[in-house]
């Protein structure tokens, strides 16, 4: 934008941009108040265009509506030449991201104040039903005095919104409640379970479900709906029994057993913190008086006044919360671990290569001193004859030597691939059983024509050995799982089509039923059939002697039969991860490889 005035306001300086669009630092000349002016770029692509606005509009109608000093305040919604803007609170300070990641350790009741402000801000949305889903530190902004402000509530769940958002998993994973991983209907408590983890991460520095190293969001998923979160205080046994009651609550894997309001939650930190404050002047300190709102009986104490704050900050350096989803930064952050543990992974081979190759120098010069001193016993023709005999022959065996030592390698990294990919499998089919997800993209099926809210279910995965080179190796992998509608689906078909969709759904091993019409001859004029399921396959095999995958899917995406040829360098992590992700309909660009059978 090179403009220098918009709408009404007039623009001093861009304060950050991120791949949906651009927040500038403004003034608004009416009152004479600095605002940050959040605009969407308007070349976004097409296809995502209408979700991006209604987003944006969004964060405008939800925000707007709450009036709190722990929320951002909107000041003003509109569009100008074709941009849609936004126009906020300007604020001072830096997000509780940069905190965490800049600060060693924040002190114990610092967390909890921060935490407690959070939890008013929600308190206050959840009177007007609105659900932020996506608390997270990237969405909490913290001010030099202590203010906390939340922001961002791009992708909240807003009563009056025309969008269907029931089972939609929006958020950052490692903030999600176990109803947003699994798809169900979320409500405010689903947010009260995302403060739970932040306040964890203030405390611990890691989140409750994640695990050093790792890189695998469905073992993290499958964590967060079904294991418990270790104690924070085996992290800091400083830290008072009392918090961890605190984020037992709050992390509970029911809804029901949650705090059943964010301010019950900031009333138990708001005590904790006072009976800090009474220990300080000398008085005792009674456990007694925390957590109390977890008594059913006991009434719930009004939350402390929180501090106030002039209407219109001054201005300061500013930091704007991104624009990006954090699921972006988590998937850079997984290439970047994929990155490194591909180069350890090479480091290996080549090391275990270059032991071959040594291996094979030193039988050579074996050899070699063995001919020399055969050389200086005779000097007979005889015996030159037969050494250079013995040179060939030594060329021959070296030769053989190198053959080997390169199939042996190749064998090696081919099974070590495979067995990368079963155990791949393995976690997802794992977690397909333990929250059975919906298929992310319409499914073409003969006559049924393309069905969409297909959900996964009865997936498997195994592998078979063989022996390759003296050695025991993985001869395939096979992923198998089933696509069926979470209701009836019929089509109703003549006689004349029934033959040719017998036949399709048959060959594909796809379950159906008929209920059949006869006329009055007897003859069967139509009939309504009801999808049962479709099974699908990813077969890997490995061509040891060429050193290549072979990959065969069956009923991906479309009934029949699909391949594609690999070699062993093409076939890395991040080939693997592109056949996942087209597997469940997250990408189409492994479906570029492929060609029908």
């Amino acid at each position: 934008m090179t403009q220098q005035i918009f709408s009404r306001y007039r623009i001093i300086g861009e304060l950050g941009s991120g791949a949906m669009g651009t927040v500038y630092r403004a003034l608004d000349p009416l009152i004479e108040r600095e605002v940050a002016i959040k605009t969407l770029h308007g070349n976004l692509p097409e296809e995502a265009r209408e979700e991006i606005r209604e987003r944006f509009l969004r964060e405008a109608r939800s925000a707007g509506r709450l009036n709190h000093p722990n929320i951002v305040t909107i000041y003003d919604v509109g569009e100008e030449n074709g941009v849609a803007y936004i126009a906020m609170e300007l604020l001072e300070g830096r997000s509780l991201q940069q905190i965490l990641r800049g600060t060693p350790q924040l002190p114990l009741y610092t967390v909890a104040g921060i935490a407690a402000q959070i939890a008013e801000a929600l308190d206050h949305a959840q009177r007007f039903k609105i659900v932020h889903r996506d608390v997270k530190p990237a969405n909490v902004m913290v001010s030099p005095a202590g203010l906390v402000k939340l922001t961002d509530f791009g992708v909240a769940y807003v009563p009056s919104s025309a969008i269907t958002q029931t089972g939609t998993a929006l958020g950052s994973p490692r903030y999600m409640s176990p109803e947003q991983v699994i798809g169900l209907a979320i409500d405010p408590r689903s947010d009260i379970f995302s403060l739970g983890v932040l306040l964890y991460e203030m405390l611990a520095r890691q989140t409750p479900f994640d695990r050093p190293g790792e890189t695998n969001i469905f073992a993290l998923m499958q964590r967060i709906t079904r294991e418990p979160h270790r104690p924070v205080r085996e992290f800091n046994a400083q830290i008072p029994e009392e918090i961890d009651r605190i984020l037992s609550r709050a992390l509970a894997k029911k809804p029901e057993e949650r705090y059943q309001r964010a301010g019950d939650m900031a009333n138990d930190l708001r005590n904790l913190i006072a009976l800090k404050e009474r220990g300080k002047a000398g008085s005792p300190i009674d456990p007694t008086l925390v957590v109390q709102s977890s008594a059913a009986a006991r009434p719930t104490p009004p939350p402390a006044a929180t501090p106030k704050t002039p209407a219109h900050p001054p201005a300061a350096s500013l930091n704007v919360s991104s624009l990006v989803n954090d699921l972006d930064e988590f998937a850079k952050n997984f290439e970047r671990e994929r990155q490194a543990r591909l180069q350890a992974e090479e480091a290996e081979r080549q090391r275990k290569e270059d032991a071959v190759l040594r291996w094979g120098a030193q039988q050579e010069q074996q050899r070699e001193q063995f001919v020399e001193q055969r050389e200086q016993k005779t000097d007979t023709l005889e015996s030159r004859r037969a050494a250079a005999i013995q040179l060939l022959r030594k060329q021959a065996t070296h030769h053989a030597d190198d053959s080997a030592a390169r199939q042996l390698a190749q064998t090696t990294r081919l099974d070590q691939r495979l067995r990368t990919a079963y155990r791949y499998f393995l976690d997802i089919a794992a977690e397909i059983k333990a929250s059975t997800p919906v298929f992310a993209h319409p499914y073409r099926l003969a006559h049924f024509g393309d069905l969409t809210d297909l959900f996964l279910r009865h997936a498997t995965a195994d592998t078979r050995p063989r022996k390759v080179l003296d050695q025991e190796v993985c001869d395939f992998v096979a992923f198998r799982y089933e696509m069926a509608a979470p209701r009836a689906v019929t089509v109703d078909l003549s006689a004349h089509d029934l033959a040719q969709f017998r036949r399709q759904l048959d060959a594909a091993s796809a379950t159906y039923t008929l209920a059949e019409r006869k006329n009055e001859f007897g003859q069967v004029a139509r009939a309504i059939a009801t999808l049962g399921c479709v099974a699908c396959r990813a077969t890997l095999r490995g061509d040891y002697e060429k050193g290549i995958v072979d990959i065969e899917l069956r009923n991906v995406r479309r009934l029949g039969v699909a391949q594609t040829r690999m070699t062993l360098d093409g076939f890395n992590d991040e080939a693997l991860d592109s056949l996942v992700h087209y597997l469940f309909g997250f990408s189409d660009a492994f479906g570029k490889l492929l060609r029908p059978s």
